[in-house]
């Protein structure tokens, strides 16, 4: 066996970080053929290499999977997820070139002294490792081909399923699918799922936060979105139009900290909303004032539905349509101009019921295709907002409210049997780990579980312009899964940072006899 040894699976973790896996690149579409060829060196694969499958997740990207299956008649099956996806490497500046090489990285921070405290101290202390995803997360797929490679040379009595996608960090179309192909091969190979395992590093929750966490949940992140739609003029007459850099700065102060959306649950909170993008779609430079920007807002969940944060916000945008209105009346009063414009707000279902009755049909599906054809789903959703208006100017201005992809619901199962004996077998392993209900870093975790009902998720649909044309929320596969799931990975610091760094005591050591420990409770008797 060759990644059993702290030293056999560092020699790994270096070998999968030294692969390029950013985000929409080649190496992101080249990566799990690498993979599929390093597990194919594993005897138990060269004689079941059919046990090993590349799913389409499009846009030439793949979702791996490799089966253990122990032959043993109703054995439990463990699912060890992972992603394989990372951010990119431009943040390294002058070291971008070395990102992903663990050994020079290191050896050249050795040589700096210009870092923050906290990391010069990691620095100096030799214990941890430096590297684009050597924490978020190749060290999670490190440990689950470590013990699948285990489990095949000691014929251990439990099946082990293998999954690891790509996308995580952008749209997580590859979890999208993967939740289908979890169905598909349960079905096909007649499996009992009797855990779901990922393992996304622990995240801290404060700077400098010493703490270890396991997570029996994984935070919703949901994206209500706005584009509003002012009124062209002159910058020299401006009373004679609306600006929509007024109407969107106006909306991103209302919605920016709104402690409205708000929610705690077991004690944790939800972090407050932000605004991601606020876009001006004009696409040149001229006098005449922007008519169209789209904005989008990043809302944290954990009961919420759907449809709560859609009426959370449109009552949000309410306000803040109020509050335009008197500055507008305002402004015209100070110049003793009369008031000639009003601001509406439409969904963006109210607006294609609208568009249906007066384009007619044909024209409205052709307007969704042609703005469909666009690379980004974000930008695919504005773009069919904007030429829907365009050609329906009496209902402008106007702020119209949608929602823009991804969402990922949040998802819990602290209180079941099984995760509570897991927690307590971590305890035995690590003695300050802290139990987190919901891990705050987003993750794939969102897609194994869907428990809210139809009626919830009816907004999201009707309201994501993009929904079934080139998104889609595998929410029936998702209540298929049925099956208890935890987040357990290794110790790091700084994720997405050019200081992303891994515990390596903790990740090739501690880690390593956690994971052994729970795969063990799996064992047929």
């Amino acid at each position: 066996m060759k990644y059993q040894t702290p030293e056999g699976l560092e020699q790994l973790i270096k070998y999968i970080v030294s692969l390029d896996s950013r985000s929409g690149t080649q190496g992101e579409i080249q990566f799990p053929h690498k993979i599929k060829d390093l597990l194919l060196q594993m005897k138990y694969f060269k004689e079941n290499d059919k046990n090993i499958e590349l799913h389409d997740a499009g846009d030439d990207l793949s979702v791996l999977t490799a089966l253990y299956d122990s032959d043993i008649p109703n054995a439990q099956t463990l699912v060890i997820m992972s992603h394989y996806d990372t951010v990119h490497t431009n943040d390294f500046g002058i070291y971008e070139h070395i990102a992903r090489d663990v050994d020079a990285l290191t050896e050249t921070y050795k040589t700096l002294n210009d870092f923050p405290e906290e990391v010069q101290q990691d620095i100096d202390s030799d214990e941890y490792m430096f590297g684009r995803g050597v924490m978020d997360m190749k060290m999670g797929l490190g440990q689950h081909i470590r013990m699948i490679e285990k489990a095949s040379v000691e014929q251990l009595p439990v099946n082990i399923l293998l999954l690891t996608v790509p996308d995580e960090e952008v749209d997580s179309k590859g979890m999208r699918v993967a939740t289908t192909v979890l169905n598909k091969i349960r079905k096909e190979r007649n499996l009992n799922y009797a855990l779901i395992l990922n393992s996304e590093p622990s995240f801290m929750q404060t700077p400098n936060d010493p703490n270890y966490y396991i997570y029996t949940g994984s935070i919703g992140k949901i994206m209500p979105a706005a584009l509003s739609y002012g009124v062209e003029t002159h910058v020299g007459e401006p009373l004679k139009g609306l600006n929509a850099l007024f109407m969107a700065s106006t909306l991103n102060a209302h919605m920016e900290y709104q402690t409205d959306f708000n929610e705690e649950v077991f004690g944790e909170q939800t972090p407050l909303p932000i605004t991601l993008r606020s876009d001006d779609l004009k696409l040149d430079y001229n006098t005449q004032v922007t008519h169209h920007v789209a904005s989008v807002y990043n809302v944290f969940t954990m009961k919420r539905s759907a449809n709560e944060v859609f009426s959370l916000f449109n009552q949000v945008v309410d306000d803040a349509i109020k509050d335009m209105m008197e500055k507008y009346n305002a402004a015209c009063r100070a110049s003793s101009v009369d008031p000639s414009l009003n601001i509406q707000k439409l969904t963006y279902e109210a607006l294609l019921n609208h568009a249906y009755e007066k384009l007619g049909r044909t024209t409205v599906e052709e307007i969704l295709h042609e703005s469909i054809q666009l690379k980004d789903m974000r930008q695919q959703s504005f773009d069919i907002v904007t030429n829907l208006l365009q050609r329906m100017k009496e209902l402008t201005p106007a702020v119209v409210t949608m929602f823009a992809p991804p969402y990922y619901p949040a998802v819990n199962n602290t209180d079941h049997p099984l995760i509570e004996q897991l927690i307590k077998l971590t305890k035995t392993h690590v003695d300050d780990v802290k139990v987190m209900h919901y891990f705050n870093g987003i993750s794939d975790l969102s897609y194994v579980d869907y428990k809210d009902d139809d009626a919830s998720f009816t907004d999201y649909k009707k309201n994501t312009p993009v929904y079934d044309k080139t998104y889609h929320i595998p929410y029936e596969d998702m209540k298929k899964l049925n099956t208890p799931f935890i987040n357990i990975g290794p110790f790091g610091k700084d994720p997405h940072k050019y200081t992303e760094r891994l515990h390596k005591k903790h990740a090739f050591e501690t880690t390593t006899k956690l994971l052994d420990d729970i795969t063990s409770q799996f064992y047929s008797k």
